[in-house]
């Protein structure tokens, strides 16, 4: 039964996944039929540029023939507001042909994992813009979660309502893009997105903007525990590009995005630096890679597949033996590794000076001795801290 303003609303019971396409009949004075519909999951990704990356463009474009009739692909275009809008203009497109390659890289490789493994009809919505930063997708709920960010909250809604919005207006994408979509069902979300905030000098606050960015989505989706899977941004020349950026912009970002796993609910980060093969160009091609470690995370905590290891080496601890440091991480039960049996790259080491040296790093089960021969009392050790470094530690799986 329509409200007042004429809006209405229906929530279907929990149905079991089904390939069979069903039919939608609405019915009132007159009837509208929408056909072709499959029940499955829906998984939003969104970010900029290397999100919205099309499969097309990618290193193993070729290899990907097949079409999934099963999944289906729906784009958002771009599209900024100054208020919550309620529609945006868009269609589902079976996953084939010209939509297929056309459709961001990451987000179809995620889907046909998923798919593949569970047999599900999978529908992805891409919602994406180049360029762009954190601020324009984060509702205005977001900022007030944050007593950092609630002041651009405040000056927004101090504003006319004529305001209109520019391309870096906290807000605007999140009102022309993704508050259409808060009426439909969410598996869960995909986001790859950070390379403007770092060109920003954006790092001791970022995590605070995806905090924010994350629960004012869950808030807006009326889902507190909505999965948020995001990309580790791949290593780049930012400094080289922009010498006023301090030098170690990336690898602070890096801290950020890690912190935010760590510390909010149903979230992981897919680690790339290590199938980032040319660090001078900020789009990184193996998008494959990305979407299927994006997958792991879902598979492993969203259906079931507890068995499955969905993350690389994460640091947990330090202790000190002498003139060596030993590190301690997570998701390392099977023992540590290196890519192609070298030595683990980019590893410095300080001692109260905090001046960090070139060490040494030797894998040792599933810990990491590592040494110097110019730090005879080690305080701290460092990996990768380089915005240009192809990382090379993984675990056995």
């Amino acid at each position: 039964r329509a409200d007042k303003s004429n809006n209405w609303h229906v929530t279907f019971p929990p149905m079991p996944a089904d390939a069979e396409p069903a039919t939608l009949s609405i019915k009132g004075r007159n009837r509208i039929a929408v056909t072709n519909i499959l029940v499955g999951d829906v998984w939003l990704c969104s970010g900029q540029s290397n999100m919205k990356w099309p499969l097309h463009a990618t290193q193993t474009a070729r290899h990907e023939t097949n079409d999934y009739p099963n999944i289906r692909l729906c784009t958002i275009s771009k599209w900024q507001l100054g208020a919550p809008a309620k529609d945006t203009p868009t269609s589902w497109k079976a996953c084939a042909n010209h939509d297929r390659n056309g459709f961001s890289a990451v987000g179809y490789h995620f889907g046909k994992v998923i798919h593949e493994s569970l047999d599900v009809p999978i529908g992805l919505i891409q919602a994406a813009v180049d360029g762009s930063s954190t601020e324009p997708w984060i509702p205005l709920a977001g900022y007030d979660s944050d007593p950092l960010l609630k002041e651009h909250s405040d000056e927004i809604r101090a504003r006319t309502a004529s305001y209109q919005a520019h391309f870096w207006s906290p807000g605007s994408f999140h009102n022309g893009m993704i508050y259409p979509l808060q009426p439909l069902g969410m598996r869960g979300i995909l986001w790859y997105q950070g390379e403007s905030n770092v060109y920003e000098g954006d790092t001791d606050i970022h995590l605070n903007k995806l905090r924010a960015l994350i629960h004012g989505w869950r808030d807006g989706f009326k889902q507190p525990e909505l999965p948020f899977y995001y990309v580790q941004i791949a290593p780049y020349t930012y400094h080289g590009g922009r010498p006023t950026l301090p030098p170690d912009s990336l690898p602070r970002f890096w801290e950020a995005q890690l912190a935010a796993m760590q510390t909010i609910t149903n979230s992981g980060m897919a680690f790339i630096s290590d199938v980032t093969y040319n660090t001078r160009d900020i789009h990184p091609r193996h998008k494959r890679s990305v979407g299927q470690r994006l997958a792991r995370w879902a598979l492993a905590k969203d259906y079931g597949q507890t068995n499955l290891v969905y993350s690389g080496p994460i640091y947990r601890s330090m202790v000190v033996e002498g003139d060596k440091a030993i590190l301690s991480f997570d998701y390392a039960d099977g023992g540590l590794a290196c890519r192609e049996g070298a030595r683990v790259t980019a590893v410095t080491m300080a001692g109260a000076d905090q001046i960090f040296r070139p060490a040494v790093a030797t894998i040792v089960g599933d810990r990491l001795h590592v040494s110097s021969p110019y730090v005879d009392a080690p305080v701290a050790a460092r990996y990768a801290w380089h915005e240009s470094t192809v990382g090379n530690l993984c675990n056995k799986d």
